[in-house]
């Protein structure tokens, strides 16, 4: 009997062992899964904060051109708007100031020599004009439109990184929390083998 009661001590011992084997040999494995995922999120929170820090970059650069263009735009539109004031000064009609008031003497027409005329053609440079600077303006509007939606992906770029840092490192936390409660199970499962 004694001997049976042994040899179930034994069986059992053997059995533990076993068991103890096996929960150390899933802890150690676990605790290697956990270090990999660790990495791999840390690596993960690198590349983002360097794709965070590049669209910041990249986006500056985009508002400097933006800022240079709307720039030269606006010149361009004060400057042709110039020209057209002087041109349309010229070539317009002249206003009533020139009118005859009723009543008064008709002086005779001094002849007027054939060499010098204004161009004929001068409403189709006033024109041209106006449409160069309709088109100028029309650009400045579509660059503002170009912009904004520029700064809205940004943004939402800005948004969705960030909230996906704050998520890997809520999973860093918990993994490493996970790592620590599987170290100590390991610790305990070294110590009863």
């Amino acid at each position: 009997k004694e001997i049976d009661k042994l040899e179930d001590e034994i069986k059992v011992g053997e059995n533990t062992k076993e068991d103890l084997d096996q929960k150390h040999l899933s802890l150690v494995n676990t605790l290697e899964a956990l270090d990999r995922d660790i990495e791999a999120l840390k690596a993960e929170e690198e590349d983002m904060k360097v794709s965070l820090k590049e669209a910041g970059e990249q986006r500056k650069q985009q508002n400097q051109v933006y800022q240079t263009s709307i720039t030269d735009q606006r010149a361009t539109v004060n400057i042709l708007n110039k020209a057209l004031k002087r041109l349309e000064m010229f070539y317009a009609p002249k206003s009533a100031a020139f009118a005859q008031a009723p009543g008064q003497a008709v002086a005779p027409k001094p002849p007027t020599p054939k060499d010098y005329s204004k161009s004929a053609g001068a409403g189709g440079v006033l024109q041209l004009l106006q449409k160069i600077i309709t088109d100028a303006e029309s650009e400045e509007k579509e660059l503002e439109m170009d912009e904004q939606h520029a700064q809205e992906l940004y943004a939402e770029f800005v948004r969705v990184t960030t909230a996906t840092l704050e998520a890997d490192r809520a999973a860093l936390a918990q993994r490493a929390a996970r790592g620590a409660e599987t170290e100590g199970a390991k610790s305990e499962t070294e110590e009863a083998q």
